[in-house]
């Protein structure tokens, strides 16, 4: 399969149009444990689209509280998105034009959540006040609930009885959180 050139990616990434309030540069992106190249658009202090040269994918980052930096990236599984078509080319500029203002839509959509996301005791999972609701009404029924992260990483199932041997008792925090009095968790590697 060819390979993008480092010529070719930096020659398409300059014809794209930059997002209104968002500047360009090419940089290094080393977030990941190792530097690479990358072209990169950010809203200083606020949000970045980064095309990164190597592994043709991008990753976009925002910032969600006064330094709680985001990333669309699940971990172990995707990135956040991807700039080549896999065949060995660059999607069409229109498209990549199109790919920024979805991300740039995807983080307005997250922030919107995160304003009245509720961040779930013990796990760290976060919720809508609506699907709080949901879980509450779930395991009214002795309906289990299944926290899974989105990537690789720890996943959680809640039950108002023990079902499995190595089910601990949840914590109170978690317990006061659900309404209900004993809860059970069980953990599960999720790779």
């Amino acid at each position: 399969m060819p390979k993008v050139t480092r010529a070719t990616f930096e020659k398409t990434m300059r014809t794209l149009t930059v997002p209104e309030g968002f500047v360009a540069r090419f940089g290094t992106d080393h977030r990941w444990g190792h530097d690479a190249f990358a072209f990169i658009l950010e809203k200083p202090d606020d949000t970045q689209i980064v095309f990164t040269f190597e592994g043709e994918s991008g990753h976009t980052y925002f910032k969600a509280g006064k330094d709680d930096w985001r990333c669309f990236d699940r971990l172990g599984v995707s990135d956040s998105f991807y700039w080549g078509d896999w065949s060995g080319k660059i999607r069409p500029v229109a498209d990549l034009n199109n790919e920024m203002i979805d991300q740039i839509a995807n983080v307005a959509r997250s922030r919107e959540y995160l304003k009245t996301a509720i961040t779930v005791p013990v796990i760290g999972f976060t919720v809508s006040p609506a699907r709080l609701e949901m879980i509450k009404a779930d395991l009214k029924k002795d309906r289990p609930v299944i926290f899974t992260p989105s990537g690789f990483g720890t996943g959680y199932t809640i039950t108002r009885k023990k079902h499995a041997h190595y089910a601990e008792r949840a914590k109170s925090e978690l317990e006061k959180s659900f309404g209900f009095e004993p809860l059970f968790i069980t953990r599960m590697d999720c790779d």
